[in-house]
């Protein structure tokens, strides 16, 4: 069994040196960066409550912004959109039923759930899915900087597209690193790199995305391809994909059994 703990304290580490890298970054621009590079950072402060609401909606728009880019693409690329978190209110949608779930302990994160509705070109369609997120980051940062150096605002607003630009721009530099393919969540830098080797990472989510589109299809088990089960038997992944592996291994003999189908597959596990 895996150590869930080594990998938490892995992912801690990560985030951690992220955290440093954007003070680094920020501290070296706020002082030797271009004028109007200095002048966005000391547009940015949290010396009131108004200052400080407009920095909080900065990030909370930088974030949205982020994920609308995946969930555009998505929809362009023909993926069913599952699912989507702002802050902590979550919407589900499945069979087309709504479920609408808040949880106040993940109040600042936000994203999209979305699987393909087929597997043609899946390899390039997730890629481009994957990469629209940091590509709406960067255009949203230059058109942020853009309000904030020429639109003449002062005030709240000012402060908010200050912090809107900043966001953007940590936001788009950090996530070009990536955290790894052992990384409790992996980001979408370390997603794209895993897809464009196509390596074992990218079979697992091909798998785990084949899988779910039975499911949300209404297939039954019994009919699940038997290729499909022969690699599922020979399949070790991550504990999300090997969960719905071992159910998916459960439940077809037993339907197959039931409509008198042959149950036996060439695979070894």
């Amino acid at each position: 069994m895996p150590d869930v703990r080594a990998k938490r304290q892995t992912d801690i580490a990560f985030h951690g040196a992220l955290l440093l890298a954007a003070v680094t970054i920020g501290g070296f621009l706020e002082f030797a960066g271009p004028r109007w590079v200095r002048e966005i950072f000391l547009g940015v402060n949290v010396n009131s409550v108004s200052s400080a609401s407009a920095v909080l909606a900065a990030l909370m728009a930088a974030v949205v912004i982020h994920e609308a880019g995946h969930l555009v693409m998505a929809i362009l690329c023909d993926f069913e959109i599952l699912g989507a978190k702002l802050g902590p209110l979550r919407l589900e949608r499945l069979h087309g039923t709504h479920k609408v779930s808040f949880s106040i302990g993940s109040a600042f994160n936000c994203s999209v759930s979305a699987v393909p509705r087929n597997c043609e070109q899946w390899r390039r369609r997730m890629m481009l899915v994957v990469a629209a997120g940091p590509v709406a980051t960067f255009f949203g940062a230059i058109g942020a900087t853009y309000i904030a150096v020429y639109s003449g605002l002062d005030g709240w607003l000012a402060g908010f597209w200050n912090a809107l630009a900043l966001f953007h721009f940590l936001l788009f530099l950090l996530g070009l690193i990536p955290n790894g393919e052992s990384a409790r969540v992996r980001n979408d830098a370390t997603l794209f790199l895993a897809l464009k080797r196509n390596g074992s990472v990218a079979r697992e989510l091909e798998i785990y995305h084949r899988l779910t589109q039975l499911r949300i299809a209404a297939v039954r088990p019994s009919d699940y391809p038997v290729s499909l089960m022969d690699q599922l038997m020979n399949w070790n992944g991550r504990a999300e994909a090997n969960l719905l592996c071992f159910r998916t291994l459960a439940e077809w003999p037993s339907t197959r059994a039931i409509c008198g189908l042959p149950t036996r597959t060439t695979g070894r596990r």
